[in-house]
C-alpha cells in the first residue's frame, strides 16, 4: 500500500509513503464524500479508506500539487525495485489490486478510479503476470550486483500472497494469517467475492485466482507500542510470557488495537486504540493479554465476513513474526474456533516466492507438487471447547 512518485528520468520525487502514513486522512473526507462508493468497491475490491494509494494520490493532488503534476509514474516499493532491475515500469496483479485503481475482474486499470484521481493509466505501471518470468535483469545491474550469466526476474506476488503460498494456502478451505506489524486473513477463491458491507477486500492474484479476506492494520504494531511506550526494557518474548498466566478474556479487560485506524469500514480511518474495562486488579500482564486477544478478535471479524459470504474456512495457517509466540497461536485457535498450523520455516514469504519461481522454471510441474516438497508445517494446534466458549462470550461484547 506504499506509494512512490517518480519523474520522467526515473528519479523519486519524495520519500515513499508507507501503509501507516496518516497524512491522507486530512483530505479523505473531502474527496470521498461525492464518489460512488459501491461502484468503486465493486470494481476494485477495495473498501473505501484513506490507506490505499488512491487516497495518497488525492492528498498529493491537494497538498503537494507541484509534485503531483511533475509525477511521470506512481509506483509501489516493489514496482520501484523491478524498475531498477529491468529498467521497465511494471507491476503485477496482487500489487496493482492494492492500489484501489485496478479492476480485479477485468484485470486492467479501472477507468472510474482513474477519473476520481484525474490521472491517466499511462501514469501507472504496465501489469504483467507475477507468476511468469519477465525478461532478464539488465547487464549493468547484474554487474553492480556481482551476478554472472542471464538472470531472469519473476515479479512474484505481494508479501501477504507470498506467505499464503509459503504456508500451503493454495489448498482449498485454508485460511492464512500473516501476523506481523500488520496482519491479514486471506483465502484463495476461483472467483472474486464482494461483501455487501465492504468488509472483504478481494485482490487479483494470478490467472483465474483471487485472494479474498481482509488486511488488518494493527497487529504487532500494538505490541510494539506497548513495549516501547509503557514497558521499556523487556523483550517481546518476556513481555508475552507475562500474559501466559492471565485467564482467557484478561479478566474483563479489552484492548481495541486500532492505533492507525482500520480497513474495516465499520471501524474506519479515524478509529484509535482503546483500553476498556480497566480495574484496580488489572496488571501489566492483563494489558499484554488484551492486546493479543484484541488482534485475534479483529481477525474474527474477517472470518465472520467470509462465513456470511459462504466462504468456508476449515483451518488457519499462520506466518510472520507473531507466529513465534505459542500463546498467540493458542489465542487465535480458540478465538477463531479453528485448528491453527505454523510453518516450520520462519521466512515463509521467501518460500512462497521461490515456489512460484521453481514452477515457472519447470522444476516442479505445478503448485501442488511444489507445495508437497517445499512447505513443512507443525502439527495442528486444536481449539479447546471450554476456551472457545469463554472467548465467544467476550467476543460477543467486543464486537
Amino acid at each position: 500500500l506504499g506509494l512512490l512518485p517518480i519523474s520522467k528520468d526515473g528519479k523519486p520525487l519524495m520519500n515513499i509513503m508507507t501503509l501507516l502514513d496518516t497524512r491522507p486522512q486530512k483530505t479523505f473526507a473531502e474527496w470521498s464524500k461525492d464518489i460512488d462508493r459501491e461502484r468503486l468497491y465493486k470494481n476494485t475490491g477495495c473498501s473505501i479508506t484513506s490507506l490505499y494509494p488512491l487516497s495518497k494520490i488525492m492528498w498529493l493532488k491537494k497538498e503537494r500539487r507541484d509534485l503531483f503534476e511533475n509525477t511521470a509514474y506512481f509506483l509501489s516499493s516493489k514496482d520501484w525495485i523491478m524498475y531498477k532491475l529491468t529498467h521497465d515500469i511494471i507491476t503485477e496483479p496482487s500489487i496493482a489490486s492494492a492500489t484501489q485503481f485496478f479492476n480485479m475482474e477485468e484485470m486492467k486499470w479501472d477507468p472510474y478510479a482513474l477519473s476520481i484521481a484525474e490521472i491517466s493509466e499511462e501514469k501507472l505501471p504496465k501489469v504483467v503476470w507475477g507468476n511468469e518470468i519477465y525478461g532478464k535483469i539488465s547487464k549493468d545491474v547484474r554487474e553492480d550486483l556481482g551476478l554472472s550469466g542471464d538472470v531472469e526476474p519473476l515479479p512474484g506476488v505481494y508479501d501477504g500472497g507470498g506467505i499464503l503460498i509459503g504456508v500451503g494456502g493454495l489448498e482449498k478451505y485454508i485460511g492464512v494469517v500473516n501476523l506481523g506489524t500488520s496482519a491479514m486473513v486471506r483465502i484463495i477463491s476461483p472467483t472474486p467475492i464482494l461483501d455487501a458491507q465492504m468488509r472483504l477486500q478481494t485482490y487479483a492474484f494470478y490467472k483465474n485466482m483471487w485472494l479474498t479476506g481482509a488486511g488488518i492494520n494493527n497487529a504487532g504494531i500494538a505490541l510494539k507500542w506497548l513495549k516501547h511506550s509503557i514497558v521499556g526494557e523487556k523483550s517481546y518474548t518476556e513481555l508475552v510470557k507475562e500474559a501466559e498466566g492471565v485467564p482467557e478474556g484478561a479478566e474483563g479487560l479489552y484492548f481495541l488495537p486500532y492505533l492507525s485506524g482500520e480497513r474495516d469500514p465499520r471501524i474506519g480511518n479515524l478509529a484509535s486504540g482503546v483500553i476498556f474495562g480497566i480495574r484496580e486488579y488489572h496488571k501489566r500482564r492483563h494489558i499484554v493479554r488484551a492486546v493479543l486477544e484484541g488482534v485475534a478478535y479483529t481477525a474474527r471479524f474477517v472470518i465472520d465476513a467470509l462465513s456470511d459470504n459462504n466462504v468456508p474456512v476449515n483451518e488457519i495457517r499462520i506466518g510472520g513474526s507473531g507466529a513465534k509466540s505459542p500463546l498467540w497461536l493458542k489465542i487465535f485457535s480458540d478465538v477463531l474456533d479453528l485448528p491453527v498450523r505454523r510453518a516450520k520455516t520462519e521466512n515463509t514469504v521467501l518460500v512462497g516466492e521461490a515456489l512460484l519461481g521453481f514452477v515457472a522454471k519447470g522444476l516442479y510441474k505445478d503448485y501442488e507438487e511444489a507445495t508437497s516438497f517445499m512447505v513443512r508445517l507443525d502439527d495442528p494446534l486444536l481449539p479447546s471447547h471450554e476456551r472457545v466458549g469463554i472467548y465467544d462470550r467476550y467476543y460477543s461484547f467486543y464486537k
